[in-house]
């Protein structure tokens, strides 16, 4: 419900909404990762800190592991 009032009021759609809404996830995620090593081990916290490196190294990782799979299916279904 609230996707669709908010896409009304952007004029987005639904998915296109839901990407900026995991991206500012992924983002906080990252926040509170170098808030929490900041405070617990005193790393500092100038960009890029730790959590905004280990959410890049998450997406790299899943952009490949997306890729693998989907070019081993696109093997497997069309040129099999």
């Amino acid at each position: 419900m609230v996707i669709t009032v908010v896409g009304v009021i952007f004029d987005l759609s639904a998915g296109t909404f839901s990407g900026i809404l995991a991206m500012i996830g992924v983002c906080i995620v990252g926040w509170l990762i170098t808030r929490h090593m900041a405070r617990r081990y005193g790393i500092p916290t100038k960009f890029p800190a730790i959590g905004a490196k280990v959410m890049t190294t998450m997406i790299v990782l899943m952009w490949v592991i997306i890729g693998v799979v989907y070019v081993g299916y696109l093997a497997i279904t069309h040129f099999a």
